[in-house]
């Protein structure tokens, strides 16, 4: 059996079974990437959303608090108890406002690691390929037969 032909079978085996893994390993964080949490607290005095610190715990809030959960990894924390009308009309504003510009945030994180994904799967693809074409062709200078040197 010819060398170059059962390596080149060998590394394209070891190919497709590296770029299965690489899309396996990726794939959950492709599908929701993660951003950091953003916790507003909605202050009924100043009719308005205050961002509330990353340092304070959103856990210790839901002690206190009504917690209303969006998409995006946003929270929103209000008065205790149901929401009244007044808190339930501003809730389509606080999506324009602060869900859906995060929308963003999400795409390009999806895409960073989608970036990410490709050169993990396919830059080692290449060395491989470069590296084993090089030595083969380097010992293939070593062969005892004249006709075995011809370039094919």
């Amino acid at each position: 059996m010819n060398i170059r032909r059962g390596l080149f079978r060998l590394w394209l085996v070891l190919s497709t079974v590296w770029v299965v893994v690489t899309g396996a390993m990726y794939f959950e964080e492709i599908q929701s990437p993660g951003i950091p949490e953003a916790n507003f607290l909605y202050v009924k005095d100043a009719d308005e959303f205050e961002k509330i610190p990353a340092a304070n715990s959103r856990y210790e809030m839901r002690k206190t608090m009504t917690e209303i959960t969006f998409p995006n990894n946003v929270s929103l924390f209000t008065t205790p108890g149901e929401p009244d009308d007044k808190e339930r009309a501003l809730v389509p504003g606080f999506l324009i406002k602060i869900v859906e510009p995060r929308y963003a945030e999400v795409r390009a994180k999806r895409w960073d690691t989608v970036h990410l994904a490709l050169q993990v799967a396919f830059v080692p693809i290449a060395v491989v390929f470069a590296l084993g074409g090089a030595l083969v062709w380097a010992f293939s200078g070593f062969s005892k037969r004249p006709e075995d040197r011809k370039s094919h």
